[in-house]
């Protein structure tokens, strides 16, 4: 694979989940450089790329997907955050687990919760003016 693709793949893993996603998907490279390797390269190289969805759903997708499993903590904040950093909201997010919380338990969507609490506790000023303006965009939507 030539170095072009791997570098493209590193700086969409770092513009979606920061140097925290970076960190959690490398972090069995010492014990098994071929998981964290297939870790990377199939959703970065191929599910990620295909046009259907983009980023936002994705990491959304992502986000539920990990709240009804209920056990992988540190993969939930990174989507999570991920969700953040390409355009999602809080409120999505929030709403989102109280939907999942249904079909997932309730202690699973409360420990989600506690999870995106934190998560939006790191978000910057920048990024709250900017989820400001998306939930103006959304509520401006429901009214048409």
């Amino acid at each position: 694979m030539s170095n072009s693709i791997q570098w493209r793949r590193w700086e969409k893993r770092k513009e979606i989940a920061g140097e925290a996603g970076v960190t959690v998907i490398d972090s069995p490279r010492d014990l098994s450089p071929d998981l964290a390797t297939l870790h990377n390269e199939f959703p970065f190289s191929n599910v990620y790329q295909r046009p259907t969805f983009n980023l936002r759903s994705r990491e959304f997708t992502n986000g539920s997907s990990l709240t009804a499993l209920g056990c992988v903590v540190s993969k939930m904040r990174v989507h999570i955050n991920g969700t953040l950093n390409v355009g999602g909201i809080r409120t999505e997010i929030t709403e989102g687990i109280i939907y999942m919380s249904i079909y997932a338990t309730f202690p699973t969507g409360h420990n989600a919760m506690l999870i995106a609490k934190d998560s939006s506790a790191n978000v910057t000023t920048k990024d709250r003016r900017r989820q400001d303006r998306n939930m103006s965009q959304l509520a401006e939507a429901k009214q048409l």
